[in-house]
């Protein structure tokens, strides 16, 4: 459970991920997204259905853009 805290924002945030990646350990949950049959192929097709996103990840208390950033966890998520 993350508790208040005078934390800053990306304290809170990598807090927030580590007890996130413990629950998919937890419950054998896919790690990388080629367990479920996404390569590298499809990259540019899932960036180009993210893009419309953009304005639900501006409110992410972590700026995260379509590309570079979703670009990045994408290759790095995929064989």
């Amino acid at each position: 459970m993350i508790r208040p805290s005078n934390d800053s924002v990306e304290v809170k945030s990598n807090k927030f991920f580590d007890l996130f990646q413990q629950f998919y350990e937890k419950i054998n949950m896919p790690t990388n997204l080629g367990q479920w049959g996404i390569t590298r192929k499809e990259v540019d097709v899932l960036l180009d259905l993210m893009a419309p996103m953009q304005g639900a990840f501006d409110n992410n208390p972590m700026p995260f853009l379509v590309e570079p950033d979703a670009r990045a966890v994408l290759e790095n998520h995929t064989a």
